[in-house]
């Protein structure tokens, strides 16, 4: 949402651009809803005996409530969606009976968020939307409109305490909300490819118990262009190993792995969110030794591949092979043994030996592994080039800076992948002098340290500098990875829920480091979407609205129009103000969420898409 001053002045050159030609979609939901889940297992999380909120918030005096308050049993309030909002929030007097304002570009998903505080309890509560129609009779239907509810989390803050967070967006009808609590609907639009500019109106529609008792107007300004991507990295880390691909029995019963069409719809819903790559962990090939050779086996991680071609995903894969080099030695010495008694078998670099106290098998190192590994990498570049694969990126291990196997195996395979003609080495870490003692081998340095000379470092040794891990967020994909010059961001994960005793993961995530790591959740019909992953998507967005703006601003400085020019450099120093606001540094990052209010991203990006406007009309 923006103030209405950021919006209306734009309202009669968006008229202008409509024309006269009347628009309708087509009834189509759009494929970035079609592919979602609805909601995950409707259980609660049973708390362990003895454990208690850590944060009581402090109780605040509730506005003054009008006689429609009373009527229909809660207080309409709206906060921007990049803040938090639990079923413990209190609303102010001025977020009360908000009316939603959005603006976005042709293709674009934007969100907006409104609450329900309950003053008793209520039941049957459902949200819906109505077309949206322009003052020339051009309509976006309400299939282009997703309305969810929020979900929250508790999670473990330790010492036996947890602390509720907002976190998964359902789509579910008839909810019940208990009195004295918030209930937040999240609801995101998405604009058709050619709709025409202009101002749209509609409605929000609340019902309770069948009865619809409220409407919240919703006014939507249409920017008449399609935003540009950048050549970034925007990725995540997936499971490689098929077998782990889902922790829910109950959801798949093909042997808890997705099918293919499950894997397209994650690969779709990444595609219609901005990620365009992803990070393969733990990949282990099933091997074999079969009439004299050793066969590498990628069925584990074809149907990943193949689905994320599918979904129209062609950006380079990173393979983390460590399990490759963990058990190199040990398949030397078992090819060596079928060898001797020439006959065929299986080998056992598979996920089964990694189960129980193989896990944290040592590294063991031999002329003879050493071989295996290289011939191993080697044959997946083979199958990778034959069967049309994206390019692979590769990393042996990360995060070295952790010391034990993981240094062990750092120092001894980056001098042994680097040395197989053609592989691409990125190089994953945490700790600065680490990051150092192995930089001569890598070609992308993915660090979890960031800051300007970092990047102006891998500029100056011909490599690629990108961001690891410095969480989900609109900040992070947005505006601080643009301002960095970082060619992309990479974030843990897709889900990684970690089981312990008093878990049921992922659906009862008391760790802090369980759910809060989740960019969406598996359910029987497709992905569940997260808070991390509409506000990361918003973040691309906003790389984008930049992204745009500077071709814009290319073309201008090349412009026989002198006003064209101008306004060029005009845009160039606006957009120059608003990125100083980030600054290039990580111990930053924490300082920024704080000083930066959510509604000044916004302004930023309607700023961005004024001159975005104002140069494509100049430049037509």
């Amino acid at each position: 949402m923006v103030k209405k001053r950021f919006i209306l002045g734009w309202v009669a050159f968006l008229a202008i651009a409509a024309g006269n030609f009347a628009f309708s979609s087509t009834g189509a939901v759009p494929e970035g809803f079609a592919v979602l889940g609805d909601m995950w297992p409707d259980t609660d999380q049973n708390l362990p005996e003895g454990w208690e909120e850590a944060e009581v918030v402090e109780k605040k005096v509730l506005p003054e409530m009008t006689p429609e308050d009373n009527k229909h049993g809660y207080i309409l309030f709206a906060k921007h969606y990049m803040e938090d909002v639990t079923p413990r929030t209190i609303p102010l007097g001025y977020e009360k009976d908000p009316s939603l304002k959005i603006f976005a570009s042709l293709g674009e998903y934007e969100p907006v968020t409104f609450s329900l505080y309950a003053i008793r309890d209520l039941d049957g509560v459902n949200v819906l939307a109505t077309d949206l129609m322009d003052e020339k009779g051009n309509k976006i239907g309400k299939e282009n409109i997703d309305i969810r509810s929020l979900r929250c989390f508790k999670i473990e803050t330790g010492n036996k305490q947890y602390k509720i967070i907002p976190h998964t967006l359902e789509r579910k009808n008839g909810l019940k909300i208990k009195q004295n609590e918030t209930q937040t609907f999240w609801v995101t639009l998405r604009i058709p490819e050619q709709a025409i500019g202009g101002r749209y109106q509609g409605k929000v529609l609340i019902e309770t118990s069948g009865e619809t008792t409220r409407e919240l107007s919703l006014a939507v300004s249409v920017l008449p262009f399609r935003l540009e991507a950048p050549e970034k990295a925007y990725g995540t880390f997936f499971p490689g190993r098929f077998h782990r691909m889902l922790y829910v029995p109950e959801i798949c019963a093909n042997n808890n792995r997705y099918s293919p069409e499950d894997l397209e719809k994650i690969f779709i819903n990444y595609r219609e969110h901005g990620l365009n790559s992803i990070s393969l962990c733990e990949v282990a090939p099933i091997l074999e030794y079969k009439d004299g050779k050793v066969i590498v086996n990628l069925s584990e991680v074809e149907p990943i591949i193949t689905a994320y071609q599918k979904a129209g995903l062609n950006y380079p894969i990173t393979m983390d092979v460590r399990s490759v080099g963990w058990w190199s030695d040990r398949v030397g010495r078992e090819i060596k043994a079928h060898q001797e008694k020439k006959e065929d078998g299986p080998l056992n670099l598979n996920f089964a030996s990694f189960v129980g106290p193989n896990w944290t098998q040592s590294y063991q190192f031999t002329a003879e592994g050493d071989k295996v590994y290289q011939d191993i990498i080697r044959e997946i570049l083979r199958q990778a080039e034959e069967k049309h694969w994206p390019p692979l990126f590769f990393f042996p291990e990360e995060e070295a800076v952790n010391g034990g196997i993981k240094l062990i195996g750092m120092k001894h395979y980056m001098k042994v992948l680097r040395q197989v003609q053609g592989v691409k080495i990125i190089q994953v870490e945490c700790g600065l002098q680490v990051a150092r003692d192995f930089e001569e081998f890598a070609d992308i340095r993915e660090y979890n340290f960031s800051n300007e000379e970092e990047v102006s470092r891998a500029k100056k040794a011909g490599v690629v500098f990108r961001i690891y891990n410095h969480g989900w967020g609109r900040l992070t994909f947005g505006f601080y990875v643009t301002k960095l010059g970082a060619a992309g961001i990479t974030q843990w994960a897709d889900q990684w829920p970690f089981p312990k005793p008093m878990h049921n993961p992922p659906y009862n995530p008391y760790d802090g480091l369980d759910g809060m790591w989740f960019f969406a959740y598996p359910s029987k019909n497709g992905p569940i979407p997260t808070v991390w992953s509409e506000t990361t998507r918003e973040g691309i967005d906003d790389a984008k609205y930049v992204h745009t703006l500077n071709l814009l601003i290319e073309k201008a400085e090349k412009a026989e129009s002198q006003e064209a020019r101008e306004a060029g450099k005009n845009a160039q120093i606006e957009m120059e103000k608003i990125l100083d606001n980030f600054q290039g540094s990580k111990g930053l990052l924490g300082t920024m969420r704080i000083a930066i209010a959510p509604s000044s991203y916004d302004i930023f990006r309607w700023k961005i898409a004024q001159h975005i406007l104002r140069l494509q009309n100049l430049l037509r």
